[in-house]
């Protein structure tokens, strides 16, 4: 645990003492949570409920994270919306929806809100139904990572602080390949045929939680079986020798 707060702790020195408006304007305690506020509206077919940042670093940086997460709920829900609206561009696919019920949501998760960070799981589902009577479902995750200046933070970020204490690469695929086992084991779940070529896809979706511990976020099917669902594995990290 003190190696985890030692590696969280130099982060958060780098976010403050490199961000020039911190330097500018050093009364403002960068340290205190961001404020946060939920957004609720009908963007299509889904209900999307989302939050609006304030008081981060200053109003670049509220603009910089709210239009990144803005830019994630389009990404999945715009091609579903111009599909219910336009119709499928693949006509085959097209001919069997029903595209006056489509429906989808978009909803989020705060896992951290302090000394600098901020991170959410972005939650983001659509149903398509068919006129065979049967629907699809289609559920997905985004973890989204900032610190208070707007910068989205990287899994490269935390394996380079890593490195300058001396620390294991909690995102390297030996490192990833050991906290999934371990994860496996905790839950009394066995790994699927040839997980290890998706351990890196961890470092496109991790989030953040309230003791700054990394956790990956794996899809259905991808290190353990489909009916497990989302696979949210703790990373570890350790001292190298």
């Amino acid at each position: 645990m003190k190696k985890k707060v030692l590696l969280a702790t130099m982060f958060m020195c780098a976010a403050t003492l490199f961000s020039s408006v911190a330097m500018a304007s050093p009364a403002k305690d960068l340290r205190k949570p961001v404020t946060i506020e939920n957004h609720t509206t009908q963007e299509g077919v889904f209900k999307c409920t989302y939050p609006i940042i304030t008081n981060a670093q200053d109003s670049k940086a509220d603009t910089a994270i709210n239009a990144n997460i803005a830019e994630k709920i389009m990404l999945f829900t715009g091609p579903f919306n111009k599909t219910a609206k336009y119709g499928s561009p693949y006509p085959k696919i097209d001919a069997k929806i029903i595209h006056d019920k489509i429906t989808g949501s978009v909803n989020y998760k705060l896992t951290c809100n302090a000394n600098t960070i901020i991170s959410l799981i972005l939650d983001k589902s659509v149903t398509v139904p068919h006129k065979d009577g049967k629907s699809y479902t289609l559920d997905m995750k985004d973890g989204l990572n900032y610190t208070k200046d707007g910068t989205i933070l990287r899994a490269v970020d935390w394996s380079n602080m890593a490195k300058a204490v001396n620390m294991e690469d909690p995102f390297s695929k030996a490192c990833l390949k050991k906290s999934v086992d371990a994860a496996l084991q905790a839950r009394g779940l066995t790994a699927v045929k040839g997980y290890e070529d998706d351990l890196t896809m961890a470092k496109d979706n991790y989030y953040i939680d309230g003791s700054t511990n990394l956790h990956a976020l794996y899809m259905p099917g991808m290190i353990a079986p489909e009916s497990a669902g989302w696979f949210d594995v703790p990373l570890n990290m350790q001292l190298m020798k």
